[in-house]
Order: structure tokens, then sequence, then C-alpha cells
């Protein structure tokens, strides 16, 4: 049966069965069970209860990594701690490595993509939603024509 689905897909909709996207927002899946997590966790609101706490979170795994195991993640270069290795990668570029994330649509700059992407949502898509996830943020800028880099604006 899903070998006539992805059949259909591909000769109706022209998509490749390995690419399910979502049809709210410019998210592609690999695989239907990506696209209806991600449709469940960003367009839905669905949430996890932590069972330590009580507490609900799209990212169950992300929440008790940082709010109950504890983990810290080292600067090589100096004495920065932090509880996720995505913000030391923001540390070490925008410290060590001097790297910036700019606008092009507003003279805005910060340290991290994440950061850019929460500006951009905000300040430059009509389909911002404060609660709305970050992801896929940037392709969809990017298809309105904001162009995201790493270098200064000239």
């Amino acid at each position: 049966m899903f070998g006539l689905v992805v059949t259909h897909r591909i000769s109706e909709h022209g998509f490749d069965e390995r690419h399910f996207p979502c049809n709210k927002c410019s998210y592609v899946g690999n695989t239907m069970g990506h696209l209806s997590s991600h449709i469940k966790l960003i367009h839905e609101g669905f949430k996890f209860t932590c069972g330590q706490c009580g507490g609900q979170y799209s990212n169950i795994r992300k929440h008790i990594s940082t709010a109950h195991e504890k983990k810290q993640y080292k600067c090589d270069l100096c004495d920065h701690q932090t509880t996720r290795p995505d913000y030391l990668k923001d540390h070490v570029n925008s410290k060590h490595k001097g790297i910036k994330y700019y606008c092009d649509k507003s003279a805005y700059s910060c340290k991290s993509k994440q950061i850019l992407t929460l500006h951009i949502r905000k300040n430059h898509l009509d389909n911002y939603s404060p609660s709305g996830s970050t992801r896929n943020t940037l392709p969809l800028a990017e298809k309105k024509g904001i162009i995201v880099t790493n270098a200064p604006p000239n």
C-alpha cells in the first residue's frame, strides 16, 4: 500500500519518496514519521510531560539533559561552561573565532544562527508566532529574499 502512495506522490505531485514537505511551512521531512512529529510538535503544540518535574516540553531530551542531568560543556580556550553543546559552539564561534551572523534586512547582528532565526521570524516574516519553533526559518527566510550570512554587510 505504501508503495502506491509513494508512486502517486511522485507521479501526481512531483515528490520524491524521501521528501515529505509540510503544507504549513518550509519543513521537509525524510520520512512520514518525521513529518508527523513535526506537525504535532510545531503546528499542533504537542508537549511531552517530564517524569521528574512534571513540566511540559516540546523537546523532552533537551529539557532532561539541561535541567536534570546538569552536564557541563567546557570551553578549551577559556573558563566558560554551559549546559548545551550548541551554546558552547556559539560561544567559541563568537568569542574566539569572531564569527557573527548578519541580517541583510536590518542592521542586526548576533552570535548564532538560532538567535538570527528568532530575529528574522519576529521582525521580517509575516507568519511569526512567539511560541513557534525556529526550525527551518532560515530556509524560509532565504525564500523570502532575506540573505543569511556570517559576513558583515558592505
